[in-house]
């Protein structure tokens, strides 16, 4: 088969994602021909199309279809494929990286709109992605894991994927593959990378190889807070994603108000200075004072003494109910007022207050009709875009 691979999501160096570089090999494995290209053309036997995230629900709507067949899949149908039923002839709304309905199959359903398949493969054949090579930005891709091992009751990732990790013997192997002469950045790639019980030593491997550890995932406080043999300047990214430790329990991210303040407490004293921290509002029941509560814990954090300046970016995201999830029903609330004291805490220290100190960096709050139009997608019916 000639097949044609659309993302959705290409950066503007059109650099394929790890995912759908697996289908891409995937397919190539089984002797398929795969392009990548940025729309549809004429000439291919399918056209695949894979769709990152919800938003990118409407590029794929108003995509002319230039292939006797449409494939659609990615990691958004997990969450709710309903809305692309009148777009596709097939949708993959589970993995297909190493698998993929053949051309008989196409054929012998030509009275058929759409066909849904829902695959779980066991984990594709491990290789090193070189992504964005020959820039200052490649780095190798190395998937770990999965999945999470968590069930924090708003992640969909946690409640409706299976945990499955890679050997360590399976990513030494990989590691081995990696040209360190075109690259000595690794990027470990999981939902939740320290996660894995072999995540110290994989590490040490990389180093010991001759690479360095250069991205990491969202992982947990009482995870990070362990690693070994990490540059000082790497920016380590974990989810807090509750403005009050009541709210965090409640959702099964188990993280007290103590946690957060040890976690920074000791990064600063192996000397780390490069923070992301993940936070979620606008959950049912919230309320402008449970922001007050989370001040208080970042401004004991913020009064820690440093001896070199730190730098911590924070992503603010609203509420978004995930189908599969224990918290699918919940009612998010945008509470402007919540966003004025956000902007206003930010604005307050954006600068450090002493020499050395933090800054602080606003990454971003999603804008109330943005949230509003994810929150109508995650649910919407076959007929949303007709």
């Amino acid at each position: 088969m000639k097949l044609q691979l659309i993302e959705t999501a290409l950066t503007a160096s059109k650099v394929l994602s790890i995912g759908a570089w697996y289908v891409k090999k995937g397919l190539e494995r089984q002797g398929h021909t795969v392009d990548v290209c940025d729309s549809p053309q004429k000439g291919y036997d399918a056209e695949l199309i894979s769709v990152h995230h919800v938003t990118d629900f409407k590029t794929v709507v108003n995509m002319p279809k230039r292939s006797p067949y449409r494939v659609i899949g990615g990691h958004a149908l997990y969450t709710n494929y309903k809305p692309l039923i009148p777009f596709a002839d097939f949708l993959c709304f589970g993995e297909w990286d190493e698998g993929f309905i053949n051309i008989e199959e196409l054929h012998s359903h030509p009275s058929v709109n759409t066909s849904k398949f829902q695959h779980m493969y066991p984990l594709p054949v491990l290789q090193p992605y070189l992504n964005h090579s020959g820039t200052n930005s490649a780095a190798w891709y190395i998937e770990i894991a999965r999945g999470c091992p968590y069930a924090c009751k708003y992640c969909q990732l946690g409640n409706t994927i299976p945990y499955r990790k890679r050997t360590f013997k399976e990513i030494c192997q990989a590691i081995d593959l990696c040209d360190f002469s075109l690259t000595r950045k690794v990027n470990l790639f999981a939902p939740d990378e320290a996660s894995h019980s072999d995540y110290d030593d994989i590490l040490l491997y990389i180093q010991k190889k001759g690479g360095f550890p250069s991205g990491f995932g969202s992982m947990r406080v009482e995870k990070a807070r362990k690693l070994k043999g990490i540059r000082a300047n790497t920016l380590i990214r974990c989810g807090i994603d509750g403005l009050t430790e009541q709210r965090r329990f409640s959702v099964n991210k188990r993280i007290a108000d103590h946690d957060i303040l040890s976690y920074f407490k000791t990064m600063i004293h192996i000397g780390h200075v490069n923070f992301k921290m993940f936070m979620i509002f606008g959950y049912e029941g919230e309320t402008l004072t449970d922001f007050d509560c989370w001040a208080r814990v970042m401004n004991h954090v913020l009064n820690l003494p440093l001896k070199k300046n730190a730098a911590l970016r924070i992503k603010w995201t609203p509420f978004i109910p995930q189908p599969g999830t224990p918290l699918k029903n919940d009612h998010p609330q945008y509470d402007l007022g919540m966003v004025k004291k956000i902007q206003k805490w930010h604005l307050f220290h954006r600068q450090p207050m002493r020499n050395p100190g933090w800054h602080v960096e606003n990454d971003g709050i999603m804008s109330q009709q943005n949230h509003k139009k994810q929150c109508e997608l995650t649910t919407a019916s076959e007929d949303y875009f007709l």
